[in-house]
């Protein structure tokens, strides 16, 4: 009887491994690829980590999440910096308002008065291309002046002045 060899030359990937110059043991190499299993788990739970950084950096810089608005139920909703930037605006919105409200004559108008039996009546204070900015409505009495001042927003502040006591109250009213 005669007996056929075939070489299959390296039959295992520890020998292949071998081959190409490995110098741990078997065991060693065992471990090397069930390591690979968990090391490409890892990987992809970094990936998973670095999405979600990415994600959380996007909420806090801009206020927006893979490109939506975050919600007031998200950690990043008021802790972020369009949030703070939004707040800003806002305040100097109403300072803006008040300002245009407390001041005889706002800059970048003109004003325009209206008398009426020789005093003044009405002052229309208007922009470069002639928008009314604010209104102001003078009313008098037997001892008391009383103006209003109405902003084209609604915005108002009623100024009366007692001509006996000098003494002078102020109403804001908002819109």
């Amino acid at each position: 009887m005669s007996t056929v060899t075939k070489n299959l030359g390296i039959a295992t990937a520890y020998g292949y491994a071998k081959s190409q110059g490995y110098t741990g043991t078997e065991a060693q190499f065992a471990q090397l690829m069930a390591d690979l299993i968990t090391a490409k788990d890892d990987a992809e739970d970094a990936r998973d980590d670095a999405q979600s950084s990415a994600e959380d950096s996007e909420a806090y810089a801009i206020g927006k999440r893979n490109g939506v608005n975050v919600t007031s139920g998200d950690v990043a909703y008021e802790n972020n910096s369009k949030y703070y930037s939004d707040q800003a605006s806002a305040s100097a919105a109403s300072i803006n308002i008040k300002f245009k409200l407390l001041v005889d004559e706002i800059p970048d108008t003109t004003q325009s008065y209206t008398f009426s039996g020789g005093t003044v009546s009405a002052v229309t204070h208007k922009n470069s291309s002639n928008v009314t900015i604010r209104s102001d409505v003078f009313t008098y009495a037997s001892n008391t002046i009383t103006e209003v001042r109405t902003l084209n927003t609604g915005e108002s502040l009623t100024i009366v002045t007692n001509l006996t006591t000098l003494e002078t109250t102020v109403t804001y009213a908002s819109a």
